[in-house]
């Protein structure tokens, strides 16, 4: 079986039947992709909390006919102070769904994930103001996309994304 090393940040990971997980990752070599981590939720030798929201890691998979099946994954960069804040871990949950929602599987866009990369160091780093830093990301996210090309202001990032993704995301609330 012809096994591959993905680099990715986990944007989420849920159980799926009695020991698995369905892995969200976003990668820069192929973009949104989804695996199944076997026995990931008994597993903690080789998964253990390796497949946290926010989590770079190093996924081995296996690529199946309509699957990715991750054998064995290891921590790159795991952002641990995101994880002392709830209001840091809504913003980065924040981002990593705005990436899903503006990409599709297996869609490679390395300046996204770059991006997220950046954001989520600057989020790990216990930044005073979350409002500019959502603000900064979502300006650079639509210059990444292509949709704006200089600053916006913070009210009109829903109109352009909604216009460009089709679709509605509900900004963070911060307590």
């Amino acid at each position: 079986m012809n096994t591959s090393v993905i680099t990715g940040i986990v944007c989420d990971a849920k159980p799926i039947f009695e020991n698995d997980k369905r892995v969200h990752l976003f990668s820069r070599d192929l973009g949104r992709i989804t695996a199944i981590a076997k026995y990931a939720v008994r597993s903690s030798k080789r998964f253990g909390g390796r497949l946290e929201p926010t989590t770079v890691i190093e996924a081995h998979v296996n690529r199946k006919p309509t699957m990715w099946a991750m054998t064995d994954a290891s921590v790159s960069e795991s952002f641990l102070n995101i994880r002392t804040s709830f209001n840091q871990i809504t913003l980065s949950m924040y981002f990593l769904n705005l990436a899903r929602k503006i990409t599709v599987d297996y869609q490679p866009h390395p300046a996204l994930f770059d991006l997220l990369i950046k954001y989520l160091r600057i989020l790990d780093g216990c930044p005073p103001n979350l409002t500019d830093i959502r603000h900064d990301f979502e300006t650079e996210l639509l210059i990444v996309e292509g949709i704006i090309d200089g600053p916006i202001a913070p009210q009109q990032f829903m109109d352009k994304f909604s216009r460009y993704t089709g679709g509605m995301i509900a900004p963070p609330i911060f307590i």
